[in-house]
């Protein structure tokens, strides 16, 4: 992992804390936000020597995308468009080993929020939660995995 790698962690982070910030307040994330992540994505990684850099972060564009678009679909709308959308900018960044790690993790953790949340109030069961904020927490934790 090299200097450009972090950059682009850097850009995730800034990108997810936007997009979570926007997620809780409106239950919308920009389709600007996620534009110009994906193309600083593509710059720094193109900027690599390996070309397996490159393929690792079309992998993750499409897998980290394609998961959560499944996932929207057989849930009718239980995940956004932009949280679909996040996801593919993540990959980009990424990586796909990473993109998985992160979005095994933000479900977990969105799952035990949820959880919480059902036992604490009970009658609101239809209620929805922001899930970018939990993308983030998920990118946080892999990150942290690489260091421990």
């Amino acid at each position: 992992m090299g200097f450009l790698y972090y950059l682009r962690f850097l850009i995730v982070v800034f990108i997810l804390t936007l997009a979570s910030y926007e997620d809780i307040k409106s239950r919308t994330i920009s389709n600007r936000l996620i534009i110009c992540g994906c193309i600083l994505g593509i710059i720094l990684v193109s900027f690599e020597i390996d070309i397996s850099v490159a393929f690792d972060a079309l992998m993750g564009f499409l897998v980290g995308g394609g998961i959560l678009l499944i996932i929207a679909y057989i849930s009718k709308g239980g995940i956004g468009m932009g949280d679909v959308k996040l996801m593919s900018c993540i990959g980009i960044c990424l990586g796909i080993g990473r993109t998985l790690g992160t979005l095994m993790m933000a479900i977990i953790c969105s799952g035990i929020f949820a959880a919480v949340i059902l036992l604490i109030n009970k009658s609101d069961k239809r209620g929805t939660i922001p899930f970018a904020p939990f993308i983030l927490l998920g990118t946080l934790i892999v990150f942290w995995r690489d260091f421990v």
